[in-house]
């Protein structure tokens, strides 16, 4: 099985960092097929974030007016559309294509 571990916390010695380092080692033990992406930077270690930077926490004020637009909803909905999508940062459509996979 694939699974992608998305983990928020800004803290890394949070019980959120400790329960998703727990999933992590369950789903490994068990032969899942593992991606880690965690959405706030932990030091220097970029290797595990989105586009190896902390994710916006908040739309901006022009991702959020294109969010709802039907043509661009359609878009979304494949890979090739997703790369014609250019209000969309780099890391949201890294995001996008890990819960595709």
């Amino acid at each position: 099985m694939r699974d992608v571990v998305i983990h928020a916390h800004p803290v890394p010695e949070s019980f959120s960092t400790a329960i998703a380092g727990s999933v992590l080692k369950g789903l490994r033990s068990g032969g899942h097929e593992v991606r880690f992406k965690r959405l706030y930077l932990h030091g220097n270690d970029k290797k595990d974030c989105y586009n190896g930077a902390t994710f916006p926490s908040a739309l901006t004020q022009e991702e959020r007016e294109s969010y709802q637009v039907p043509e661009l909803i359609a878009l979304r909905q494949t890979a090739e559309g997703l790369a014609k999508v250019p209000r969309l940062a780099a890391e949201v459509k890294e995001a996008i294509e890990d819960l595709r996979w």
